[in-house]
């Protein structure tokens, strides 16, 4: 039967998506041993934000689209104030959102679309190492992928990062087949590429990497206005969003020093991670792989794959050194499966056709004996302050939260999540109660007494707080207000409900809230959006 018939496409398409399927599975079961499905969005700052993001989608699309997009974000932060729409590349928050629009609204919904982009991610590589060194190699290559403790660790939040991993692998794999076939597969490249940058700001390596593939493979002369369209395309698809990051985020985060001498600070601290993550001997394999492509490329003896992954991991790597960004450790995600595929490749060094499997067997084996770990995890209690605050006969709620900046935007999330019809207000307090720029400087407080908070937060008409009274959320000098305030005044503020979790929660009902409220709520986002979210006065309705 010939490889092009209806039959043997259909085929391919089945095992691919049986592949899929197996792979989210097994991602699946990291969430249900961690633990994830019963916890907040507590582990990582942006976590919060990037289920907001996601479920302003998914309720924008359930509701028809009535409203502007923009009238209907700005509703939606002066609710639940963790949004923080376009700071980080759409293609993620569209994709989970039209997910949980179908799903439901609630963080397992959005988990299992995590698990689904990390079966993808998986997926994929089990191709790759499928293509360049036979089944039993994929097989260990994607079960050491799978133990990777930063892999299970993404994928058992709602992050970005794994969906990165899938587009980073995808595009490799585009870029692989335009090297073979220029003539045709170069829109495909682009594309890849394009949805890459599309994920993240780093995805934007995709750039350099289809560059630096082209001339790796030197690819002929009359092949490079195609390979200009293909970077034509990938730069329209993803470039626009890394600008309108950065002014959103401008003044934000101030880069770090550059110079080559912090580019190799950066490339030191990024290789003791890879040494955490995959270990020694792991690290030695793939730096033997990258010595075997080298000479391979030099000799004109490589694949196209090796090309495009030495390529993709080059770009990733350069673009995290050269650039005078923070460091973060998940920006390691998508390098390692390019390192573990060289680990692979480090066995064809040896005299006979089964080293690379032999290699990646070896790094499985490490990996799953010595570095797998399956870290529980415990509710925080902020769902269960919600889940009561929900069954209030009052609606729509007026609700403050006090806690470090993971707490007060994981219970605005609950919120949120809790309440898909209708909007309650909560408010936190680090934005009620301060004010300060990104990093906590030009701070100052709303109000100087316990007196004066507590008229404060009647005049919002705030019914209810949430206090996380664990010794650690309680830096700020707003959250020590908060606990002086509900301290000294237990006839204005009366406790309602205790949750002891990971954290002690303290729900205290407020006495006397105006009603209507004096004040309106109202954010100023002039430091990035230059606009103002202020809810309607009540003398004006």
């Amino acid at each position: 039967m010939p490889a092009s018939s209806p039959k043997s496409r259909l085929r391919l398409v089945l095992e691919a998506l049986c592949i899929v399927l197996l792979c989210s599975a097994a991602a699946a079961w990291w969430q249900w041993r961690t633990g994830a499905w019963n916890v907040e969005t507590v582990r990582h700052a942006d976590e919060s934000a990037h289920f907001m993001n996601s479920l302003a989608v998914a309720d924008y699309l359930r509701t028809g689209c009535t409203a502007t997009p923009l009238a209907f974000t700005k509703d939606l932060y002066l609710h639940y104030p963790v949004l923080a729409p376009l700071v980080w590349p759409p293609l993620f928050h569209l994709l989970a959102g039209a997910w949980m629009a179908v799903f439901g609204l609630s963080e397992p919904s959005a988990l299992a679309f995590v698990a689904l982009a990390a079966g993808a991610g998986l997926a994929l590589f089990f191709a790759l190492g499928r293509q360049a060194f036979g089944l039993p190699a994929a097989v260990a290559l994607t079960a050491a992928l799978w133990s990777l403790r930063l892999m299970a660790d993404l994928s058992t939040a709602i992050m970005i990062d794994v969906l990165l991993v899938a587009g980073a692998l995808a595009c490799a794999w585009s870029c692989a087949r335009w090297l073979e076939q220029p003539d045709t597969q170069w829109t495909r490249a682009g594309l890849a590429a394009g949805l890459w940058g599309a994920v993240k700001a780093n995805g934007l390596a995709a750039l350099p990497a289809l560059l630096l593939a082209a001339l790796l493979w030197r690819l002929p002369r009359r092949h490079w206005p195609r390979a200009l369209y293909a970077l034509a395309i990938a730069a329209a698809l993803s470039v626009p969003f890394a600008v309108v990051s950065a002014l959103l985020l401008r003044g934000h985060n101030p880069p770090e020093s550059g110079g080559w001498a912090a580019a190799f600070d950066r490339l030191a601290w990024y290789e003791m991670n890879v040494r955490w993550q995959l270990g020694i001997a792991v690290e030695a394999l793939a730096a033997a792989g990258l010595a075997w492509t080298c000479i391979a490329l030099w000799k004109r003896r490589a694949s196209s794959l090796d090309a495009s992954m030495f390529a993709s991991l080059a770009a990733l790597l350069v673009f995290h050194a050269a650039l005078p960004l923070s460091h973060n450790e998940r920006y390691l995600a998508p390098m390692l499966p390019f390192l573990l595929y060289f680990a692979a490749a480090s066995g064809r060094w040896l005299p006979w056709r089964g080293g690379p499997a032999l290699a990646a067997a070896s790094a499985a084996v490490f990996l799953l004996v010595f570095r797998m770990h399956v870290a529980p995890q415990s509710p925080a209690g902020f769902h269960d302050a919600a889940q009561l605050l929900r069954r209030s006969a009052s609606t729509p709620l007026r609700v403050l939260v006090a806690s470090d900046e993971l707490g007060e935007s994981a219970f605005a999330a609950e919120m949120a999540a809790s309440s898909p019809h209708h909007r309650d207000f909560v408010l936190r307090a680090a934005k009620t109660l301060s004010d300060s720029d990104w990093y906590g400087g030009s701070y100052h407080l709303a109000a100087a007494s316990p007196q004066q908070t507590a008229a404060l937060l009647e005049d919002l008409g705030v019914q209810w707080l949430v206090v996380d009274h664990t010794p650690s959320a309680a830096a700020r000098p707003d959250q020590r207000l908060i606990l002086e305030t509900v301290a000294s005044l237990p006839d204005r503020f009366p406790q309602a409900a205790r949750f002891r979790r990971a954290r002690h929660l303290v729900l205290y009902r407020a006495a006397h809230p105006a009603a209507p409220p004096r004040r309106p709520i109202a954010y100023s986002l002039s430091r990035s959006l230059r606009i103002t979210v202020s809810e309607q006065s009540p003398e004006g309705r």
